[in-house]
């Protein structure tokens, strides 16, 4: 299973992908 995580930096958006 995999899992998104969002994280919001300045003004952008990093999605981290774990799992």
């Amino acid at each position: 299973e995999t899992h998104y995580v969002p994280i919001t930096r300045g003004s952008r958006v990093v999605l981290m992908v774990n799992g």
